[in-house]
């Protein structure tokens, strides 16, 4: 029995590894110039959670995490794919992918939580709008991560969208105070 515990213990921590190493592919992400170097970092970071969420058995974070690696794919194929009639296939094939993956892993409501973070996060990614795929990530995709993470005890998901929201925030104010102090200058 005490190997058992033993086993399942070391488990838990090889997957929580696992999470953390992909929170810090996110997060290193941020920090490269080149877009396709981010892109590139973030697929990698996407795969981890996708082994993480399957070691801890959530089918369901694993397979909406999979979605994305599959757009980071698409993502570093740059031009070839910003037209807008490959954008919209693209757009629907990745809401629809996310649709089947709810409906694949259903274990609990939380799993539509993923899913509807994903869309969000998809919309916000693909309007080429930095300003609205922050709102999106603060207001639709993290919030739905970090109720799924915690419910899932994904420690490295958990921190990740902690991180993310909180970079968010200090991005809004740090360009609400260059407005601000640029607005003093102004006669």
């Amino acid at each position: 029995m005490t190997d058992l515990i033993n086993s399942l213990n070391l488990w838990e921590l090889a997957a929580q590894t696992v999470g953390i190493l992909a929170m810090a592919g996110y997060c290193l992400s941020f920090q490269f110039k080149k877009s396709s170097a981010c892109i590139a970092m973030q697929l990698l970071g996407g795969g981890l959670f996708c082994l993480h969420f399957l070691m801890l058995g959530s089918i369901g974070g694993c397979l909406m995490n999979l979605i994305g690696v599959c757009r980071a794919i698409v993502l570093l194929a740059g031009d070839r794919v910003h037209k807008p009639f490959v954008l919209g296939f693209l757009i629907a094939l990745f809401v629809g992918g996310s649709i089947v993956c709810v409906v694949f892993s259903w274990d609990s409501p939380l799993v539509f939580l993923t899913c509807a973070g994903q869309i969000v996060g998809l919309l916000g990614l693909w309007s080429k709008n930095a300003t609205k795929l922050r709102l999106a990530q603060f207001f639709g995709t993290s919030p739905a991560w970090i109720v799924y993470n915690i419910i899932n005890r994904s420690v490295g998901g958990l921190l990740c969208e902690i991180f993310n929201m909180l970079s968010i925030a200090v991005y809004f104010l740090r360009v609400r105070i260059g407005r601000a102090k640029v607005t003093e200058k102004e006669p």
